[in-house]
């Protein structure tokens, strides 16, 4: 038999059929386990504390009341995290917000307690003081050549990633990654076209619709390693 009738007998029997997911009887029966399911002796929970604002100064982080709750083990600011930066394109980020949020939500504290509802108490009396900046939401604002805000005033200098390098642009200061895509001569196309429709589209956020939360889970192993259980798709980022 030839190569093509082989492909041809494979496709008569996949294409048009009825294929039964493996995962898919333990999904719909609710037997399927995910890292929500992951449970350990003595296992702690956190919670974050989440800025409310989308541009801000941190002004003071008081934690005092959050850690004389019974049952909290650790109250953590970024100043308690080794300064390491990490990111896709450039290392940016940090485990919490220093001295700056540059979104709504972004994570200002972490709490670890002996339940979850203890942690959420704790995170709810972490207090914090914020000086609010102005924040920049419009995209074409953040693109100008001189925008009402930098974001990261020092983004040229931080290092960067050999897997996603960023493509800079000198005069955009809260460009990092752009992309210049090129065939063709587009003033001939518009000349020999019957009709040239110009307009400006936007599309909303997305998000993907998981079966599960995002959280992880940590175990200590007690010989300098950490096995990690995590709801994502990029195992080796995560890592």
């Amino acid at each position: 038999m030839s190569e093509n009738s082989t492909k041809n007998a494979n496709s008569a029997t996949i294409v048009g059929q009825s294929i039964l997911r493996e995962d898919g009887p333990v999904k719909v029966t609710g037997k399927a386990e995910y890292t929500y399911d992951v449970d350990f002796p003595n296992m702690l929970h956190a919670r974050f504390v989440k800025s409310p604002h989308a541009h801000a100064n941190i002004i003071e982080i008081d934690t005092s009341k959050a850690k004389e709750i019974p049952g909290v083990h650790a109250v953590l600011i970024q100043a308690d995290f080794p300064d390491i930066k990490f990111g896709d394109g450039v290392f940016d980020q940090t485990c919490l917000a220093e001295d700056r949020v540059l979104f709504e939500g972004q994570f200002v504290a972490v709490v670890a307690a002996e339940t979850k509802k203890l942690a959420e108490q704790a995170a709810n009396a972490v207090r914090v003081k914020y000086e609010r900046l102005q924040p920049i939401v419009d995209g074409d604002e953040a693109f100008r050549k001189d925008p009402p805000v930098v974001v990261h005033p020092d983004l040229h200098n931080y290092e960067v990633a050999k897997v996603l390098p960023p493509t800079f642009i000198k005069d955009r200061p809260n460009v990092y990654q752009h992309y210049s895509i090129r065939h063709g001569d587009t003033e001939v196309g518009f000349e020999q076209a019957d009709y040239v429709y110009e307009n400006e589209y936007k599309t909303a956020p997305l998000q993907h619709a998981p079966m599960e939360p995002h959280l992880v889970v940590a175990k200590p192993e007690g010989n300098g390693n950490l096995t990690l259980w995590s709801s994502c798709q990029a195992l080796h980022k995560i890592r």
